[in-house]
């Protein structure tokens, strides 16, 4: 029906009109929309897992033969990427013994020992040998030059990464006064302490990432020896078999082993723990300094103390002295 006024009826209420050409009444506005909701936050990625200790034993137990006391019982032991680790304890405790059977070079009558979660057991030796270099007492040089005796692990090694090498562990006079690394040298003209220090710098080139010394450094004195240790704990993983009481006081973590039993913790844990490590501390405090540089004689460059110990037996109880 049409209306003089102009509107148009829709048939609704009076209030639900439309004015005009469809312009909507301003009392009519539908209302805004709601916002959407704010999508959910994505859950946070898992942890990555925890890396695999780079060297692990497991209920590691040896014995050099059917009637002998096991050397090592029933250890586990956990060395993670970067750790310092000294091993100490009286003479004939153990301590090269595991040394070998964490290189590989020994097989545990029971137990196994893993690098980076695979079993040494499975690996050849050209493959151990990525895993963890040993540097035994000996110090092992042959004829050749100098260069071919650091290289001999890493023959691809180049020379700046040699004069690296030389440099941190100090043996860069040592290897200019050889004449240079083209030069050939003889092992029977080098002293022991030379000699270790060249074997020193072929393992520091070595491209594994772990470093086990085993007594490496007993012919040099107290300043050489922090040095190189301190040198390979920058470079990555260590483990020292302690020849002097300040090897274990350098590392973060010590292993004690005392009559069969292993002891692993920091400085302050073990002073309360380990009588053997109270001694080794107080055998610390009674060292007299000795003048620094390579022994040149081959001898131990460490007086023997006026107790008739020598520096290798700084943990041993008087009752079980070593005579050698």
């Amino acid at each position: 029906m049409s209306d003089p006024s102009g509107t148009i009826e829709t048939g609704g209420p009076p209030h639900a009109r439309f004015e005009g050409k469809g312009r909507e009444h301003p009392d009519q506005t539908a209302p805004a929309p709601a916002p959407a909701p704010a999508p959910a936050p994505a859950p946070a990625p898992a942890p990555a897992p925890a890396p695999a200790p780079i060297i692990e034993a497991h209920g590691l137990t040896f014995a050099y033969g059917p009637h002998s006391a096991p050397a090592v019982r029933d250890l586990d032991l956990a060395v993670h990427s970067g750790d310092h680790l000294a091993i100490v304890g009286p003479s004939g405790v153990g301590k090269s013994t595991l040394a070998a059977l964490l290189c590989g070079l020994l097989r545990p009558d029971s137990g196994e020992v893993t690098y980076s979660g695979t079993a040494a057991a499975a690996l050849r030796p050209r493959k151990l040998a990525h895993h963890r270099v040993l540097v035994p007492q000996g110090g092992y040089v042959f004829t050749g030059t100098v260069r071919d005796n650091l290289s001999y692990l890493n023959p691809g090694v180049g020379d700046p990464e040699i004069a690296h090498a030389a440099t941190q562990l100090g043996a860069d006079a040592l290897i200019d006064r050889l004449g240079g690394l083209d030069a050939t040298i003889q092992p029977r003209n080098l002293s022991a302490g030379e000699r270790q220090l060249l074997a020193l710098a072929r393992a520091y080139l070595s491209p594994a990432p772990a470093a086990i010394l085993d007594e490496a450094t007993c012919h040099l004195d107290p300043a050489a020896e922090e040095r190189a240790e301190l040198a390979f704990a920058e470079r990555g993983t260590l483990i020292v078999i302690a020849h002097r009481p300040t090897s274990a006081l350098r590392a973060a973590r010590v292993l004690v082993l005392d009559a069969g039993t292993a002891t692993l913790g920091d400085r302050d844990l073990l002073q309360d723990v380990s009588p053997l490590f109270r001694e080794l501390l107080a055998h610390k405090a009674g060292v007299s300094a000795v003048a620094p540089g390579i022994d040149q004689t081959g001898s131990p460059s460490t007086p023997a103390q006026s107790s008739g110990r020598q520096a290798g037996d700084f943990a041993e109880p008087a009752a079980v002295r070593s005579t050698g």
